[in-house]
């Protein structure tokens, strides 16, 4: 299948589940010509590369998988995915639970890619990104729009399916956005949420002659707040989530790779957009394409969720620096 973007290899470092399933779906979409699946463990990435290669035979596909267990074959990278490192376990109430652990692995991944790839939009899909995102660029030294993490979009998708479950319909059907960080500082601007472009406060139930509306306020707010915790149940229930982050890697990989310039609510450093705190590291609604996000969208909030956005940015902010070594 011919390759009609500029994207030559694409790197994912770390044959986890998490890596290995962004492997798969980048090596099924044939974002690259070449795809580069890199661990320590040399036997485990073999193992892992020749099953992806299987998977995409059954299909007929040509595969532009490569094995490695070093970082030689990182040179010439166009986009770096990052799923080495931990996620949110099991036994972990809150995400300050995560915010303590040591971010050693993904720093000294950082330091890797700075000695071996020139430029590259890096992707990081671990856990917790308010804080590797920040890390990756200070290490890589790269643009700050070139440094990605997926917390955004993971959110957002967990907001979506809440409300189409409480609706009755396809989440297709659901538009809504997540802003902020993790956890507590997890903002849902529910003035841009609509289902069929209608606001959630004004729809009415087919049939009804009351003109109550489908959601009030306060089924509205508990909507959020188990969307706010979904992550932390799911890591409850079975560990770590696996094939939602890398699906949600893919799909900001097809992005940056076809220069899709879609709006994805993507993890990174930004510089005061909606009041928030200037250098924080939080989501943004933003256009992605070759170079990483080419610039926050422009939506319309209302004052209280800039006012919930504010406080949602400082208190990433606090909390990257505690977390940093020696803080």
């Amino acid at each position: 299948m011919p390759h009609r973007n500029k994207i030559k290899k694409i790197v994912i470092a770390g044959a986890n589940a998490v890596g290995v399933d962004t492997a798969r779906g980048a090596a099924r979409l044939q974002l690259a010509p070449s795809i580069v699946l890199l661990d320590p463990n040399e036997d485990h990435v073999r193992h892992a590369v020749a099953d992806i290669e299987n998977t995409l035979a059954a299909d007929g596909l040509l595969s532009p998988m490569v094995a490695s267990n070093t970082w030689h074959h990182a040179s010439g990278a166009d986009i770096v995915v990052i799923t080495a490192g931990r996620r949110f376990v099991a036994g972990e109430s809150t995400w300050d639970d995560v915010l303590a652990a040591d971010p050693q692995e993904i720093e000294r991944i950082a330091f890797e890619i700075k000695s071996h790839v020139r430029k590259a939009v890096v992707i990081v899909a671990a856990d917790p990104g308010e804080v590797l995102v920040p890390l990756v660029q200070r290490v890589t030294e790269f643009p700050t729009r070139g440094v990605l993490g997926i917390q955004g979009e993971l959110d957002r998708a967990r907001l979506r399916s809440q409300i189409a479950r409480e609706a009755g319909v396809a989440p297709a059907r659901v538009s809504a956005h997540v802003f902020g960080g993790q956890g507590d500082a997890m903002v849902a601007p529910l003035s841009l949420a609509r289902i069929d472009g209608v606001p959630l406060g004004a729809i009415v139930p087919p049939g009804t002659t009351d003109g109550m509306p489908l959601f009030k306020r306060v089924e509205i707010d508990a909507i959020v707040d188990r969307a706010r915790q979904a992550g932390a149940e799911l890591a409850g229930l079975a560990g770590a989530t696996e094939i939602h982050p890398a699906h949600v890697a893919v799909r900001l990989v097809d992005a940056v790779a076809r220069n899709r310039r879609e709006i994805l609510s993507c993890t990174a450093i930004f510089e005061g957009q909606y009041r928030t705190a200037v250098g924080a590291c939080i989501a943004l609604p933003v256009e992605v394409g070759t170079s990483g996000h080419w610039g926050v969208f422009p939506v319309d909030l209302t004052d209280r969720e800039k006012d919930e956005l504010e406080r949602a940015s400082v208190l990433v902010a606090d909390r990257a620096r505690g977390s940093r070594p020696g803080a």
